[in-house]
C-alpha cells in the first residue's frame, strides 16, 4: 500500500467507528484498525525518511491523529465514559483528512543543526496535549449546545469531562513550552526569540491559564467559556496558522 492508501484507509476507518458509535465493541475495533494504519503511515514515512516524521505539517498531522487512540485509552475508558468516544473518532478523522489533501514531503530529514534530544519530546508532548485541547474544546461545544437545549444533565457532564481533560493536557503543553525553549538554548545559543512561533504558544498558554483561573474562582466564571474560546483559537493560529500565513509565517519553526 502507498501512504495515501494508508492515510485514506484509516481515515474510512475512523468514519465508520463514528458511524457505528451505537455498537461500541464494533466502534472500537474500527477505531483501533483505524489508528494501527495511522501507525502504520508514521513507521512507512520514518523508514523512507530516516528520521522520525515529525517535520513538516502533514506528517505532524498523522501523528496528532494517532494521538487520539491512547488519549481514548486514558482519560474514557478508565472513567467508563463510553458514550463520548465519538468526540475522539471525529476529531481522529480531522488531521487525517488535511495530510490527504497536503502535498507531503515524504522524504524530509531534519537538517544536523536541529538534532538534538529535545526533538521528539517536544514534539509529542506538544502533539497529545494539542489532542487532548481539541477534544476538550469539542466536549464544552457540545455543553454549550446542550445548555441551550435544555439538556441540564449531558451538559454539566460535558463540562466537567473538558475541563479533566484540559487539567491533564495542561502539563503537557507546560513541558512541550519549556522543553522548547532547552532546544532553542542548544541548538540558537538563547532560550527565547519572540518569532511568531515561540510568541503564540506563550499566548496559547497564558490564556489556558486564565481559563483555569475563570474555573477555579466564582466572580469571573462566567468568563471561562470565553476564556476557552480565545485559548482554542490561540492553539489554532499556533498549530496552523503561523506555518500556513505568510504573514505570520515564523522562519525559524517552519514545517515546510
Amino acid at each position: 500500500m502507498t501512504m495515501n492508501d494508508l492515510l485514506i484507509t484509516s481515515l474510512g476507518f475512523y468514519l465508520f467507528s463514528f458511524a457505528f458509535l451505537g455498537k461500541r465493541r464494533v466502534s472500537m475495533a474500527l477505531f483501533l484498525s483505524g489508528s494501527l494504519l495511522d501507525l502504520s503511515a508514521i513507521l512507512y514515512n520514518w523508514r523512507l525518511s530516516g528520521s522520525p516524521p515529525l517535520g513538516n505539517l502533514p506528517q505532524v498531522m498523522m501523528v496528532l491523529s494517532a494521538c487520539f487512540l491512547p488519549l481514548y485509552l486514558v482519560i474514557i475508558m478508565r472513567k467508563k465514559m463510553y458514550r463520548l468516544a465519538g468526540y475522539f473518532t471525529f476529531a481522529a478523522a480531522l488531521p487525517v483528512i488535511v495530510a490527504v489533501f497536503m502535498e507531503r514531503n515524504e522524504g524530509w530529514r531534519l537538517s544536523p543543526a536541529l538534532r538534538s534530544v529535545w526533538f521528539i519530546p517536544h514534539v509529542i508532548s506538544y502533539m497529545l496535549s494539542y489532542a487532548a485541547a481539541t477534544i476538550a474544546f469539542l466536549l464544552s461545544a457540545a455543553a454549550f449546545f446542550n445548555k441551550r437545549l435544555q439538556r441540564l444533565p449531558e451538559a454539566d457532564e460535558c463540562d466537567k469531562v473538558s475541563c479533566h481533560i484540559l487539567r491533564f493536557a495542561f502539563p503537557l503543553m507546560t513541558f512541550g513550552l519549556f522543553s522548547g525553549a532547552l532546544w532553542a538554548d542548544q541548538i540558537w545559543a538563547g532560550y527565547w526569540s519572540w518569532d511568531p512561533k515561540e510568541t503564540w504558544s506563550l499566548i496559547t498558554w497564558l490564556l489556558y491559564v486564565i481559563y483555569f483561573r475563570c474555573k477555579m474562582t466564582l466572580p469571573p466564571r462566567k468568563y471561562t467559556g470565553v476564556a476557552h474560546v480565545c485559548a482554542f483559537l490561540a492553539l489554532l493560529t499556533t498549530f496552523l496558522l503561523v506555518n500556513l500565513m505568510p504573514k505570520l509565517h515564523s522562519p525559524l519553526h517552519s514545517y515546510r
